[in-house]
């Protein structure tokens, strides 16, 4: 029993401990948030506690509980008022939503918020009792982790291959094992973990995911409540915890794609705050779906194409207008600002990979792009045959390539400005993943070992755009502000700007 409270009360204490980390760096500047932005602030806490530890190792600053925790309970007291009332806000808030929602549902919602939980439970409970498996979590993520820990410092120089005192140099036998250009981001998370509880311990550490399963429910439950009504937030909420990754935990231990969770609910909130962003939500939105999609890029490389999508849209549809509308230079600079500060991370990562000389087998060159170009058709086609079975009824997945084309179909039938914004960043998505496959130097082993982990990555986002897909056909819900069809005029956008 002690062996299971243990590892729940350390994961509870540092999902609170992000949240309330992630609120205090948002209430600097905002202090009401709408309801689908608050359900990510225990996420954008754990990024920001894990930037401070790599701060810290980048400064030599010692890991520990009171350097982690001191400068923001400094930070608290000197902003007690503001943050307090942000908390005060954000409890007030749930507590009447919850209370008005429990009043309104019958007893078919009942039965899946019962059901919901049990499959919810059943997957925490796998996640601190069964021992780590599949070959990703014990030698690249979490063996990461422990490595960071201990040397307190985010370095993939530092990593070896266990048992062969290799200390890395430039072999590609460790680049191919350890994947030392993978971003860090996800291994410093499960980092800060270890630094809260005084050691490394793989099952605490593969408990993070509770993290990211509260955040996506929630932020799925939010979005759809203000769109469709609480009786359709509950269905989705409950298809949000019964995804294939959470409903094996029902019958089996086995590996369920943990940094592909990660990558797919920091996608998922980003695509949120952006669908809030371009329907006219405050601005705070904007700047969070940018973070989002940076904290997604830093977790895996998949999340380098969303940002790429999220800053496409951000520029079209919100930026643009703001940047003709501005009078002066600086004015114009100030609402662009925000967006290359978030960058910095993301640019100087892929700038750090290039220099230490990492080796990533799968991705080809320059030359290689030109000279593969002859071979495209047939890779497209052999792609196509090996995506068959994933497609077919038999599989875990196989309800996405219908969700995907429905969602899409619904989008364009719409065609506001929100719908085809989301529309148009999952899309390009896709074609980042379709891209991807048909450019690898070996297709065939990429799409039978991806694709899996590729649709958890896009499912808790194809269930958000579902949701906006069927906002037209749905008389319920707490109405966003309206949108303009699309396309719009520029400079027409009235919503206020960062700086303001």
């Amino acid at each position: 029993m002690i062996a299971v409270l243990l590892p729940m009360l350390a994961i509870a204490e540092y999902v609170v401990l992000c949240y309330l980390t992630g609120r205090m760096f948002v209430a600097l500047i905002w202090t009401e948030l709408p309801a689908p932005t608050i359900a990510g602030l225990p996420v954008l806490g754990a990024g920001v506690l894990a930037g401070q530890l790599w701060v810290y190792g980048l400064a030599h600053i010692p890991w520990n509980l009171v350097t982690l925790l001191l400068p923001w309970l400094v930070l608290g007291v000197a902003t007690r008022k503001r943050f307090g009332s942000a908390i005060g806000s954000d409890v007030r808030r749930t507590t009447v939503a919850a209370r008005e929602d429990w009043a309104r549902l019958d007893t078919f919602s009942v039965v899946l918020v019962v059901v919901g939980t049990v499959i919810a439970l059943t997957y925490v409970l796998n996640l601190i009792t069964e021992p780590l498996t599949g070959f990703d979590a014990f030698a690249n993520w979490l063996y990461k982790a422990k490595v960071f820990y201990v040397s307190h410092a985010v370095n993939e120089s530092l990593l070896i291959l266990p048992g062969t005192g290799d200390p890395g140099g430039l072999g590609s036998s460790v680049d191919y094992v350890l994947h030392r250009e993978y971003p860090p981001l996800f291994p410093t998370m499960v980092a800060t973990i270890y630094v809260i509880i005084g050691r490394p311990d793989g099952l605490t550490g593969k408990a993070i995911n509770l993290l990211f399963l509260a955040s996506s429910a929630v932020a799925i439950y939010t979005i759809v409540r203000s769109m469709l009504g609480a009786r359709w937030a509950v269905v989705f909420g409950f298809l949000a915890v019964s995804l294939p990754t959470f409903a094996k935990a029902l019958y089996t231990t086995d590996y369920m794609g943990y940094a592909d969770f990660a990558v797919g609910v920091c996608m998922l909130l980003g695509l949120v705050n952006l669908h809030l962003a371009v329907s006219g939500a405050a601005a705070v939105t904007r700047v969070l779906a940018a973070i989002f999609a940076v904290e997604a890029s830093m977790v895996k490389d998949e999340g380098g194409v969303f940002v790429v999508a999220v800053l496409l849209v951000l520029g079209l549809l919100v930026l643009r207008p703001a940047w003709l509308g501005g009078r002066r230079g600086i004015q114009r600079m100030s609402r662009f600002l925000p967006y290359a500060l978030i960058l910095l991370p993301f640019v100087g990562w892929k700038l750090w990979v290039r220099a230490s000389g990492f080796h990533q087998e799968h991705v080809p060159s320059l030359s290689d792009l030109v000279l593969g170009l002859p071979y495209l058709p047939n890779n497209a086609i052999r792609i196509a045959s090996d995506l068959r079975p994933a497609l077919s009824i038999h599989s875990d997945f196989g309800w996405l390539a219908v969700a995907i084309a429905l969602s899409l179909a619904l989008l364009v039938v719409d065609r506001t400005r929100y719908a085809m914004a989301a529309g148009v960043v999952v899309f390009v998505q896709l074609l980042g993943y379709w891209l991807a496959w048909l450019y690898s130097p070996i297709p065939d082993f990429i799409v039978v070992t991806s694709y899996e982990r590729l649709a958890i990555q896009l499912a808790p986002m194809l269930l958000v755009l579902l949701a906006i897909g069927l906002r037209r056909y749905v008389d319920a819900g707490e109405a966003l502000p309206a949108a303009p069809s699309w396309p719009r005029q520029a400079g027409s956008e009235g919503s206020p700007d960062v700086a303001s």
